[in-house]
């Protein structure tokens, strides 16, 4: 379960990385590493014991991901990243949201 938060988290820094170093785009970075960041500190909380506490993390994160990419695609009509970007963050959100509710 927590190799979910560890692999999304690492993609959507990553991704940052990449609009940082293809756009210059600042914001996407710092953005990319907040949100990263909640998911991996998610994800550690689940690898040690608290995995309804990680589970409520990674699923903020994700769904702040989600709102960010609809935001985003609001504002500017383009489907990139924006869907990707809403895809990644809803699925993540489902899946953790799921896991705080077996609980």
């Amino acid at each position: 379960m927590s190799a979910a938060s560890y692999i999304t988290g690492t993609v959507v820094i990553l991704g940052g990385v990449f609009a940082f170093i293809s756009k210059g785009s600042s914001a996407s970075l710092i953005g990319s590493l907040f949100i990263g960041a909640g998911l991996l500190v998610g994800g550690y909380l689940i690898s040690n014991g608290s995995s309804f506490e990680g589970s409520i993390v990674s699923a903020g994160s994700s769904v702040i991901l989600a709102g960010i990419a609809v935001q985003r695609y609001t504002l500017t009509g383009k489907t990139m990243p924006a869907v990707p970007l809403f895809l990644i963050g809803s699925i993540s959100a489902a899946f953790h949201l799921r896991n705080v509710a077996k609980k």
